[in-house]
């Protein structure tokens, strides 16, 4: 392996781990983000998926660097070499590098849904969280249904055994009488009607066992 090699490889791997440590630095999730975050997400499937993004993207990288270090003038070409590798991790890891910049913007949101939960063993339980605040969980946790835009006082249990890939997920909240909830889809009930306030009282659940 030449000089020239080791350092390209070095400058790879650096950039990887430096964007790795960032992205842990700025993430701040609590264990109940956790929790909502990774459980029953990433099955054999989208792990193969995943790799396999990698895996082409990697190739059409150093493939493409094998067409244009033809074109590269030879006293430009260390300089060049080094600053493309440190660029390509950013082409492959892309979704964790734009991690970085989410996590940062969503710093105060996350905050207020730890402040808000509780992770206790295998269940995890969020009262009184706001729209917005379960907009940012239904973008990490696929099983959270659409809920009503004036959707208030929402809070969640949800139970998992990772091992098994058992699980059950509830959803309180109250939202205006002129909602529309589709209570012929088993998930949804309406618990109670407040005409005084004119709102209404829903649970959503599911289970998989």
């Amino acid at each position: 392996m030449t000089k020239l090699n080791f350092i390209t490889i070095l400058t790879f791997i650096s950039v990887c781990l430096i964007g790795a440590i960032v992205v842990w630095l700025t993430d701040g999730s609590c264990n109940a983000i956790l929790q909502y975050n990774w459980t029953n997400q990433f099955g054999v499937e989208s792990i193969f998926r995943s790799l396999m993004k990698i895996g082409v993207i990697s190739i059409l990288g150093i493939g493409f660097f094998q067409v244009i270090k033809r074109r590269i003038q030879p006293r430009k070409r260390n300089l060049v070499y080094i600053f493309y590798f440190a660029v390509l991790p950013l082409f492959i890891f892309y979704k964790q590098f734009l991690l970085i910049p989410q996590n940062l913007l969503n710093t105060t949101i996350k905050e207020s849904i730890c402040q808000k939960s509780v992770t206790n063993g295998m269940t995890t339980t969020s009262k009184n969280i706001s729209l917005t605040e379960y907009g940012y969980l239904k973008n990490q946790f696929f099983l959270l249904p659409e809920l009503p835009k004036t959707s208030h006082n929402i809070s969640l249990n949800y139970y998992t055994d990772n091992f098994l890939g058992d699980y059950s997920l509830s959803i309180n909240f109250t939202c205006e009488n002129k909602e529309q909830i589709d209570t012929k889809n088993k998930h949804w009930t309406i618990l109670n009607i407040d005409k005084l306030t004119n709102r209404k009282s829903i649970e959503y659940f599911d289970q998989e066992n």
